[in-house]
């Protein structure tokens, strides 16, 4: 009888609940939204098809079971999260249907029907990780499979306490500062909370009789986190994995808040307490939402609040990058925000011992730093004038760790972006190195054990070593790495066009033709073309000229 209220506040308290707000404005995470919005729509369909079956009314049930073929597939589409669907088919039939005809027999078996939405997706799902052997993917994080599954224990407590009870300080968009569990120990509340998931589990089973939407709620939640808070080599914390877990949590508690019959409080102040509630979810995520209004806001917040991520404050350190080059803002808070950056930056490098991103950031900046510096010298000697600026405080220690980083520790794509920058700068005159520093660091870089030398990456490192080269003169050198580059990536027509203007510096039209031909034989996008095109009229004037 209280259905349509019970409905009206689990959407009400799941619509403004702050712990879904990263899959509406974290644009990438969209497609968890619509996800879900599949997932929903098949669960719909599915209950209606089995109560139009047992109604003996095949006809609808068949149109039923269609629109639920439909959104699995649509689901599947926008996110693979929609594959837990037979989890959440097993729980409408275990807990719902299978209930309601045995309400008297909490102990009947479960039907084999009931048993293959359980049993079948297990056998798939670990065929699947066993086959394309998904462990391996832990090569790439600074954690392994145990101390991920050890972790996400706890993991799914604080998703828990972020949705019961949403704390302002504790959301964000990164929680790489959460500590990881190295054993049942280590921290003791790993064994904690294990034990205490294990009992919410055997609780959840006990209450299927006696409370079915606390039951079927819990264990939605729990099913919901069956792929990214298991052993699949993902990041450990992500809030929007709880956009259709945090519903299973809300549809329980506030379902089994409102159905309870209790004279001393009656529904309707209950239902005025929990929307009470709701006002206070919806404020957090309006505050959280004024924040991802503006990237400085945003940025300065999630560092406030998680000053021990690493992430956190690589991101504030890049707010402050990009406000020390804005000709907006007077040149003293620009020198101010600059150090800012570069002690964020040493921040987050201190934080993550292995990361070499933020050390290449710091690195770039001073570049940039002296050939501002080398510019203001030279015009301060023209006009008399002393050189009044304040130099950038840097770690020297920190800094001079970057070498054995780059050589030892596991790939940095940021490290990566930035090296290119840097040499980009440098060929530009646009940033200002110890003579043969960047590519001293790029060799750090190709000596890295986990860098596979066949790989597209090595093969871009090489093409930039290259165009570094050729920038030098050293050609020889240059038409080796290019060469290099080509024969590990023949496809990448850029490669083929860098390796021309080699051919071109060492006197050789004829061999860079032939890499003009190779890279115009296939259809190309029209930048590459221009580039081919302009190469070709470049050497046809020498031709002319000759």
């Amino acid at each position: 009888s209280r259905s349509g209220l019970i409905a009206a506040v689990v959407a009400a308290a799941w619509l403004v609940h702050p712990i879904n707000l990263t899959s509406v404005l974290y644009v990438v995470q969209r497609m968890a939204a619509l996800s879900a919005l599949f997932v929903l729509i098949a669960l719909a369909a599915y209950m209606k098809g089995r109560l139009a079956w047992r109604s003996q009314n095949h006809a609808s049930s068949y149109a039923y079971f269609f629109v639920v073929l439909i959104s699995a597939v649509l689901g599947i589409l926008s996110k693979e999260n929609a594959l837990l669907l037979p989890f959440y088919f097993f729980l409408i039939e275990w807990i719902v249907l299978n209930r309601s005809n045995q309400a008297a027999d909490r102990r009947r078996p479960l039907s084999l029907a009931t048993l293959v939405w359980l049993v079948i997706p297990v056998v798939v799902g670990l065929s699947f990780y066993v086959s394309m052997q998904m462990w391996q993917g832990f090569d790439s994080r600074q954690f392994t499979l145990m101390e991920r599954l050890l972790t996400e224990s706890r993991v799914i407590f604080y998703y828990l306490g972020l949705i019961l009870l949403p704390r302002p300080a504790e959301f964000g968009l990164f929680h790489d500062d959460f500590l990881l569990s190295t054993g049942l120990f280590s921290p003791v509340t790993t064994i904690v909370s294990i034990s205490a998931l294990i009992g919410l589990v055997w609780m959840a089973i006990f209450l299927r009789s006696r409370n079915p939407l606390l039951s079927f709620g819990l264990l939605f939640f729990f099913a919901a986190h069956l792929m990214e808070s298991t052993a699949f080599p993902l990041e450990i914390i992500h809030e929007h994995r709880n956009y259709l877990a945090s519903f299973g949590v809300l549809l329980g508690l506030l379902g089994a808040i409102l159905s309870i019959d209790n004279k001393r409080i009656s529904v309707s102040l209950r239902t005025t307490i929990l929307f009470i509630f709701c006002i206070f979810f919806a404020a957090i995520t309006h505050g959280r939402a004024l924040s991802w209004q503006n990237m400085n806001r945003l940025s300065m917040t999630m560092v406030n609040h998680h000053p021990e991520s690493a992430r956190s404050n690589y991101q504030a350190a890049i707010t402050y990058a990009a406000l020390s080059m804005d000709p907006m803002i007077d040149g003293s808070n620009r020198a101010e925000f600059k150090q800012l950056a570069v002690d964020h930056f040493t921040r987050a490098a201190e934080l993550e011992p292995w990361e070499t991103g933020a050390l290449t950031a710091i690195l770039l900046i001073q570049g940039q730093e002296n050939r501002a510096r080398r510019n203001a010298f030279v015009s301060d000697l023209l006009a008399g004038n002393r050189q009044n600026t304040q130099r950038l405080v840097v770690d020297s220690r920190m800094m001079a760790d970057l070498p054995r980083r780059l050589r030892d520790e596991r790939l940095s794509e940021r490290a990566i972006v930035n090296l290119f920058k840097m040499s980009q700068c440098e060929i530009k005159d646009q940033c200002v190195f110890d003579p043969g520093q960047i590519d001293g660091l790029f060799s750090f870089l190709m000596s890295n054990p986990y860098l596979s030398k066949k790989s597209n990456r090595a093969a871009s490192i090489q093409d930039r070593m290259a165009i570094r080269a050729l920038f030098f003169g050293r050609l020889d050198e240059a038409e080796e790495l290019i060469r290099e580059a080509i024969s590990i990536n023949p496809q990448m027509a850029m490669f083929k066009l860098n390796a021309a203007s080699i051919m071109m510096s060492k006197g050789r039209n004829d061999a860079a033709m032939d890499f003009i031909h190779q890279v115009m034989s296939e259809p190309q996008p029209a930048e590459v073309k221009k580039l081919a095109l302009d190469l070709t009229t470049t050497i046809e004037s020498q031709k002319s000229s000759k």
